[in-house]
């Protein structure tokens, strides 16, 4: 897959970098915090690693969703479709 470049929006480098440590502690939070989450309702619940492990399967969905988003704006629109 060829990489397409990114027009020139001018914004510095550092710019460009802060949005982007930006995006991943957000997917990182999308995929944990849903997990601790449901470890915490196990704790008070007293149930085993149910609403953790359906935590953390809510967590990577988000965060499979929003890399798919980046992934389709980042690659641009693509020939004949």
């Amino acid at each position: 897959m060829a990489h397409v470049p990114e027009p020139d929006d001018g914004r510095s480098p550092m710019a460009i970098a802060f949005e982007w440590s930006a995006t991943i502690m957000t997917i990182s939070l999308e995929m944990v915090v849903p997990g601790l989450l449901g470890y915490w309702i196990d704790q008070k619940l007293g149930t085993k690693a149910v609403f953790l492990l359906m935590g953390f399967a809510i967590g990577g969905t988000l965060a499979g969703a929003q890399l798919m988003r980046i992934a389709k704006t980042k690659s641009g629109p693509r020939d004949g479709q």
